[in-house]
């Protein structure tokens, strides 16, 4: 499972909410946790701040997240 996933299904967010928050599209949101496609910077930044964390830990994996 992709860090962006994990931490999406930690806050109890669907994949609609976590576009509707972040302002990216649902079908980018699905090909980011598929893993078939990386987040450009400007929509790991607002993936990020919908999740509550930081870039870094979208980056390095939701291992390194405090709930």
């Amino acid at each position: 499972m992709t860090p962006i996933k994990t931490m999406r299904k930690r806050r109890l967010m669907t994949a609609d909410q976590l576009a509707i928050k972040s302002g990216v599209s649902r079908v980018s949101i699905t090909r980011y946790e598929n893993g078939q496609r990386e987040p450009k910077v400007r929509e790991a930044i607002r993936i990020a701040r919908a999740l509550g964390c930081t870039v870094e830990q979208l980056v390095e994996g939701a291992r390194t997240v405090v709930v």
